[in-house]
């Protein structure tokens, strides 16, 4: 986790935090800082005027929202700096990002700005796996028309899976619990079985993005995907209450 990060997260976990101490440390990172005033005026965020600077930012988002904008810019900065082989990932956990936030804006119970950065983290353990396995990525090419088997052919192939991995690492940068755990479990056939109904819709947002990315890139029609992509689609619309006309709806939104 880079310097600047950490320092963030010891000044809002502190009991008597300085908003302006952390937007002081924020600015101390030009690059970070125009990367953080670039997503406080996305349309993730949708405030009327525009957040002119970073200490702006504290007084209109709040000190957990601003958080969430610095894991969120430094961990696209730190993709962004990987290996080219590694790009393609960056790129779809971006879109996968933008799509889960506005099926959460949609949806109740479900934060955009978390959906936002489970999106982006959700595939980070197959960065980590790739760096330490040479054959990952092409693995995992072969389990791209199914999201569901894809973990147990992992786990068998190299004793763990991108979903662990990846919640370690949510673990690590300190993201907010239910991001964590939706990262654990995006490739869970259904979530019947998990008590908590935020995180079932947690979970069941992440779902719904990834597929409609799957769907759009694949030589497939929407009509004529994998079974097991029809399978977590449909699982991921029932727990949300979605209906198939306002799956179309979110397509068109996220330019998908």
């Amino acid at each position: 986790m880079p310097d600047v990060v950490v320092k963030v997260n010891q000044e809002i976990g502190r009991q008597n935090t300085s908003p302006h101490k952390v937007a002081e440390l924020i600015t101390s990172d030009i690059a970070l800082a125009g990367n953080v005033l670039k997503l406080a005026n996305s349309p993730l965020y949708r405030r009327r005027a525009e957040i002119q600077s970073v200490e702006h930012a504290t007084m209109m988002l709040g000190l957990t929202n601003l958080k969430n904008l610095v894991i969120a810019s430094a961990f696209k900065r730190a993709l962004a700096n990987n290996n080219a082989d590694y790009r393609q990932i960056e790129e779809d956990s971006q879109i996968i990002a933008h799509c889960a936030s506005g099926i959460a804006a949609m949806v109740d119970d479900v934060a955009p700005e978390d959906a936002y950065l489970s999106g982006l983290f959700h595939d980070a353990g197959m960065v980590l796996l790739a760096q330490k396995f040479g054959d990952y990525l092409g693995f995992m090419e072969k389990w791209e028309d199914d999201p569901i088997g894809v973990i147990a052919a992992e786990e068998e192939q190299f004793g763990t899976n991108h979903c662990v991995v990846g919640f370690m690492l949510a673990k690590h940068w300190e993201l907010p619990e239910s991001v964590c755990y939706a990262i654990s479990q995006h490739h869970l056939r259904c979530c019947d079985h998990i008590e908590d109904p935020h995180l079932r819709g947690h979970i069941a947002v992440l779902k719904l993005a990834n597929y409609l990315l799957a769907s759009t890139v694949t030589t497939n029609t929407v009509d004529d995907m994998p079974d097991n992509w029809v399978v977590y689609r449909e699982t991921a619309i029932k727990e949300l209450a979605l209906d198939h006309e306002s799956v179309n709806e979110i397509r068109s939104l996220c330019s998908l």
